[in-house]
């Protein structure tokens, strides 16, 4: 054993215990890591995760290769398998915290994995993901007994920031959620083709940012100059007074049911989804005003193309408006931006208390992935 394991993998640092017990039938490894400032690039090319280094970092020569083959390929989820084979050469007990993450997406700053190998049954009771703001907490049991391996995964989402999934000035407060899915596969490919189960999104402090538009008769022209000369950096924000998403998957297909965001001038929510055998998208985008002295903003659009390369286009025979709000929802980036959630409506009132408790009891109907119970750290 090594008990005062002191080391760097890349840019990262490691230290603590490592112990193999070669005398039980099986080996036993005991590993018991920490990093005071782990890079999440270190970790990224094992998944074949492009990286982008930081000024006068160089890039090893595995990152590179990971950059290439991401930067020739038309799809956002990488090409990547893991060798679940060699789980069945020993039974573990593993806990690996770090401190500090850094050059990771979506803000994650913390991480922590706590867990048992078992006769290539692997299974982390507590994986934390840690933002500046909110925490993912989840228990994932990935099954190796057969190829390819069967993974449970399922926890909950925590007052994240929603700029961490939609980098758009449009939207902000922060998400709670709750996921229970399954995946067969040993490569990211074939467990999203594959995936079942649900996933369900609310906040209770999102605002949109406000159109500056009154009285009736603007027509979209007027309506994009108004955006356009709104300050991005400090715009006006309307609170909502629900925003929630339920999406369900089977067979590899996600499918809003839908997905909602209600403030007191419009209504706005999305259906469709996404196929994740080859992430090509079919989201039709719905919004009508609540105050009819807003005026109506006519025609709805339709997200196309795939996770990696998203078009918008008009459900109406509107040129201008399929240019001014396909401009806008390009202002979303990230691969949930490809998502958007608008409908807003001279409707009535979204039904907020049923969405909202809808969303809450994802994981808790039929689903083989619900019986888990996320450990805080």
């Amino acid at each position: 054993s090594v008990e005062d394991l002191s080391g760097r993998l890349g840019s990262s640092d490691l230290g603590g215990l490592v112990r193999i017990n070669l005398m039980q039938k099986k080996p036993m490894l005991t590993v018991d890591l920490t990093s005071k400032s782990l890079d999440f690039d270190d970790l990224g090319v094992v998944f074949g995760i492009p990286v982008t280094p930081d000024k006068g970092e160089e890039q090893n020569a595995e990152q590179k290769k990971a950059k290439r083959v991401y930067d020739a390929s038309a799809r956002l989820i990488p090409d990547a398998r893991i060798d679940f084979g060699r789980l069945a050469a020993v039974n573990a007990d593993i806990s690996f915290v770090a401190a500090k993450v850094v050059d990771a997406p979506m803000g994650i700053n913390a991480l922590t994995l706590k867990g048992t190998l078992r006769d290539s049954v692997l299974d982390f009771e507590q994986a934390v993901v840690k933002t500046s703001t909110g925490d993912l907490d989840a228990k994932v049991n990935v099954n190796a007994t057969k190829d390819p391996a069967f993974t449970k995964a399922s926890g909950a989402l925590e007052n994240v920031a929603i700029n961490r999934f939609i980098d758009t000035p449009m939207v902000r407060g922060t998400l709670n959620g709750k996921f229970a899915l399954t995946f067969t596969g040993s490569g990211f490919r074939e467990a999203a083709a594959s995936s079942n189960g649900e996933v369900g999104l609310w906040s209770n402090n999102s605002e949109l940012a406000k159109f500056a538009v009154e009285g009736a008769g603007l027509d979209i022209g007027e309506i994009l100059l108004i955006w356009a000369t709104q300050d991005k950096k400090n715009p006006e924000y309307l609170k909502s007074r629900c925003l929630a998403a339920n999406i369900a998957f089977k067979d590899g297909q996600a499918t809003l049911k839908p997905a909602v965001l209600d403030n007191k001038d419009s209504l706005i929510a999305a259906t469709g989804g996404v196929n994740l055998k080859n992430e090509s998208m079919n989201i039709e985008v719905f919004a009508r005003p609540h105050d009819v002295s807003i005026g109506t903003i006519s025609g709805d659009i339709r997200v196309g193309g795939t996770l990696r390369n998203p078009t918008f286009e008009a459900l109406n025979e509107q040129t201008l408006l399929q240019a001014g709000l396909s401009a806008l929802l390009s202002t979303i980036s990230g691969p949930l931006g490809l998502l958007p959630f608008i409908q807003t409506g001279g409707e009535p009132d979204a039904p907020c208390a049923t969405l909202l408790a809808d969303a809450k009891e994802t994981g808790t109907r039929n689903n083989p992935a619900a019986a888990v119970t996320p450990k805080k750290s």
